[in-house]
């Protein structure tokens, strides 16, 4: 997760998405890695992928919200964004 962060703060958008989705194969209900990368996919217009993302936030955690996920994102984008971004991928 960290080196994914590094690499977003970087301006390696892709490294870290690669990052998270090896996350993401290894840890199938660990919803941090989950968190940015829907913000990420949704930010990039790529809709089916963060609302794949968001369904599987929510088959670990069913009372997930937007709210308390964009806090997690660990991306460094505003928390607005963050949870703006999650709600339009089908987070509440």
């Amino acid at each position: 997760m960290i080196v994914a962060y590094i690499n977003f703060r970087a301006g390696r958008r892709q490294q870290a998405v690669q990052r998270l989705e090896q996350v993401r194969a290894s840890n199938s209900d660990l919803i941090l890695a989950r968190i940015p990368l829907a913000i990420l996919y949704e930010s990039e217009g790529r809709h089916e992928e963060a609302r794949v993302l968001v369904s599987e936030i929510l088959a670990v955690n069913p009372n997930y919200a937007a709210n308390s996920a964009s806090r997690l994102a660990l991306l460094g984008s505003a928390p607005d964004e963050g949870r703006a971004s999650l709600r339009r991928a089908g987070l509440a």
